[in-house]
């Protein structure tokens, strides 16, 4: 049986002086699975400004950061056995990148896998969403991730 979790960020700051950092980390449990099913991020700029963001895979987990708080789709889903880390300032050792995003942030970022591309991550691996050179000025994110845990 699969269940489905969320987890979401409030007006989080992304400080330009952070350098390269990941949007969110998600973190698998040992002997669990998940997959990665959307996320959705929003920006308070008013001006376009581009940022450089990779979907990968890392081997190690970073520092720095905030844990999210996980809200289950369904009340008897029971406890999240997958993590969520917000503004991981330090990145953790990558391994595969699997997309690549321009986002100018006027406009939301939004990513919904079909069935068949959901990322699986498991037994203590990591997918993350990498902001590559940082953020070129300071902003404040809002959003979610949603997961399946298998």
């Amino acid at each position: 049986m699969s269940r489905i979790f969320r987890c979401p960020i409030e007006n989080r700051l992304m400080s330009s002086s952070d350098g390269v950092l990941d949007l969110f980390e998600m973190v698998v449990g040992a002997n669990n699975k998940s997959r990665l099913m959307k996320f959705r991020f929003e920006s308070d700029k008013v001006a376009a400004e581009i940022v450089r963001l990779r979907l990968v895979r890392r081997s190690t987990t970073g520092t720095g950061g905030a844990a999210g708080v996980v809200a289950k789709n369904e009340e008897e889903s029971g406890s999240a056995t997958t993590a969520v880390n917000f503004d991981v300032t330090s990145p953790g050792t990558i391994g595969a990148i699997h997309q690549a995003y321009q986002w100018e942030q006027l406009g939301p970022l939004e990513e919904i896998f079909l069935p068949e591309e959901r990322l699986l991550a498991d037994d203590g691996t990591r997918l993350c969403l990498e902001a590559v050179a940082g953020f070129t000025t300071d902003s404040s994110i809002s959003g979610y991730v949603v997961w399946r845990e298998e």
